[in-house]
């Protein structure tokens, strides 16, 4: 898997050096994708340490660094000089740039599960039918007891579970969003569980373009997300001030 989308060209996309319809494209596409926005944030960050630099050390050295080199730098433990050196190296050098943001993302890790569901009609009730899941986070099994539709894949609701840390603290929760049809509307219900509950972390619900339906603090062991969730595609984000520690990607379709 890339570290980042390579066909999102994040880095003139920053420089402002794209026409307004490529702008608006790639402004879709960062607001639905956590990679793209972690890694504008990396860009962002190691731009800012470029300002520091003088004419003559932006010239920068083609000779690759040990990764050592690298390791030091992301660390914090690099002294000054070589600090500046290295920053201007990797001006020129896609390789290196792209270890120390493995490195980075290593050292700080953030969870993501993409889900597609669609929800269908089964006799005199509605049954979830989970079409696709990948990333970090689980299909939790169903419970004992809990019934089961004929149809292969569906299922009274869905529950997707993954362990979300906080990198500063080491603090860690189960983190379970769990979803079933409305069975007095069209949409879809959500709610977010906390094993334990974080006070200091957010979860928001968001379009995939970006709007904002919701954010509050975890502070309960259940948090609910939405009631008759229109179909479409949804972005649940775990949140620790600015930085996202977790993202749940969720495609809701409609009844089949």
């Amino acid at each position: 898997m890339p570290l980042f989308h390579p066909e999102v060209d994040i880095l003139r996309y920053r420089e402002g050096d794209l026409d307004e319809e490529e702008k608006r494209s790639v402004d879709k596409h960062i607001q639905g994708c956590a990679d793209c926005r972690e890694y504008l944030a990396f860009v962002d960050d190691f731009q800012a340490g470029l300002q520091e630099l003088t004419p003559e050390e932006l010239a920068g050295t083609q000779t690759c660094p040990e990764p050592e080199l690298i390791y030091n730098y992301e660390q914090g433990t690099l002294d000054e000089k070589s600090a500046r050196q290295l920053r201007a190296h990797m001006l020129f050098c896609d390789a290196c740039t792209d270890e120390l943001y493995a490195l980075r993302r290593l050292r700080h890790p953030r969870s993501f599960t993409q889900a597609v569901i669609r929800i269908a009609k089964k006799a005199a009730k509605k049954v979830l039918q989970v079409l696709d899941i990948s990333g970090t986070g689980e299909l939790l099994e169903l419970a004992p007891g809990v019934s089961r539709s004929d149809e292969e894949g569906s299922r009274e609701d869905v529950q997707i579970e993954d362990t979300v840390a906080d990198p500063e603290t080491k603090q860690s929760s189960a983190i379970r969003i769990q979803i079933d049809a409305d069975p007095k509307g069209t949409g879809a219900r959500m709610r977010l569980q906390a094993d334990p509950p974080q006070p200091d972390w957010k979860v928001s619900l968001a379009l995939v373009d970006g709007e904002e339906l919701m954010a509050v603090p975890i502070a309960e062991r259940e948090t609910p997300l939405g009631s008759d969730v229109a179909p479409g595609s949804y972005v649940v984000n775990i949140r620790k001030g600015e930085n996202s520690l977790a993202s749940f990607a969720l495609e809701v379709q409609a009844a089949a």
